[in-house]
């Protein structure tokens, strides 16, 4: 045999026993070695004397964790547990509404004009239309489709309905109309798709 293919030989068997050697740590990894799994089916076929006992508190688990790393700083760790969790004030649920939509659904639940004293000035008329919905178009860019009364329009960016509102701006979540005859500018929110 040439040296060439004798290094090759003893290449390949050494590469086979590390990837037998890594997909045997790999298994018992996974599922525990066959060993400590005899081992766990013989211990619970006895009665075992801590299994009376409720499960260790934290301070147990500190402690066993002091005993494997002995720069760990006992006391900063029981300082850190004993703190109660902040307030998370962002709820779960809510999968980044434009925050125009969350405030006009804020306002819906005000009662008597929320923060300060009631206004006496009247209010402005409401603007008529009611957003029902928003695409992209390549090209276009994004499009609303806006109802007032029985008519639907499909609005762009800059223009003017019933020659009296104003399309300000378009998003996905909110479409900024503004009244020309009266100066008041609203922010319709789209519905969200079902």
């Amino acid at each position: 045999m040439s040296k060439r293919t004798k290094f090759e030989k003893f290449g390949s068997i050494a590469l086979g026993a590390v990837c037998v050697f890594l997909a045997f740590k790999l298994i018992s990894e996974m599922g525990g070695s066959p060993v400590e799994a005899a081992r766990g089916q013989e211990t619970a076929a006895q009665p075992s004397a801590h299994s009376a006992q409720p499960p260790k508190s934290l301070s147990g688990q500190i402690g066993k964790l002091a005993s494997a790393d002995p720069g760990l700083e006992i006391q900063a760790l029981k300082e850190y547990t004993a703190r109660p969790l902040p307030e998370n004030p962002r709820d779960p649920f809510d999968f980044g509404a434009a925050p125009a939509v969350r405030a006009l659904r804020g306002a819906k639940g005000m009662v008597g004009g929320g923060f300060g004293a009631a206004s006496t000035a009247p209010a402005p008329p409401q603007i008529p239309l009611r957003a029902l919905g928003y695409s992209f178009r390549m090209g276009i860019g994004g499009e609303a489709y806006l109802a007032d009364g029985e008519q639907v329009y499909v609005v762009h960016q800059g223009n003017l309905i019933s020659k009296r509102y104003r399309i300000l701006q378009i998003t996905s979540a909110v479409v900024e109309v503004h009244d020309e005859s009266s100066g008041q500018t609203v922010q319709l929110p789209i519905p969200e798709a079902q």
